[in-house]
């Protein structure tokens, strides 16, 4: 299950007091040292967690720390590269893992519960399914909003994750 290959995705986040969700499409990449999610559509937005910190850059600016200590502590608590790279055993210190298998050339589902008390005080549950690799996250909040990522390809191993070029 495990891929560090890059990948495309899009996203929809249903927030509860909007009619309509916020799509946003790009790249991303997790390898054992980072996690790469490039937004190019509507904006360009790169977002890097790696071990000493997160940052994040906006339309190509420096790269700055995302949000207080404790915003980077719930982030590397979900350990978004394990679960876009399949890898649950690496979860299954703060998530409570449900996992059915699929029949053969049939998707599997995990569901994820949070067991850490900051985790479980935002996030309600994570799903991420797939056949060979992960394919779907679904990630329900709390607060009735949840995310909708649908990992729609590979992209040829050129380097890691980045927007198209004009």
């Amino acid at each position: 299950m495990l891929d560090e290959a890059p990948r495309s995705f899009s996203q929809k986040r249903h927030l509860p007091d909007l009619p309509n969700p916020l799509r946003s499409s790009g790249m991303m990449q997790a390898d054992k040292e980072r996690f790469v999610w490039q937004v190019c559509q509507p904006f360009d937005i790169r977002t890097v967690v790696a071990a000493d910190g997160i940052t994040q850059s906006v339309e190509g600016e420096e790269p700055q720390p995302l949000g207080p200590e404790m915003v980077q502590e719930v982030i590397r608590q979900i350990s978004i590269s394990d679960i876009f790279r399949g890898d649950f055993d690496q979860l299954q210190s703060a998530f409570r893992l449900s996992r059915r298998e699929g029949a053969s050339g049939e998707p599997w589902k995990v569901t994820m519960t949070p067991r850490a008390a900051r985790l479980a005080d935002i996030i309600a549950e994570i799903d991420v399914s797939g056949c060979q690799v992960v394919e779907q996250v679904s990630i329900r909040y709390l607060s009735g909003g949840r995310d909708e990522i649908l990992v729609v390809g590979k992209v040829a191993p050129s380097g890691p994750a980045a927007c198209p070029t004009n």
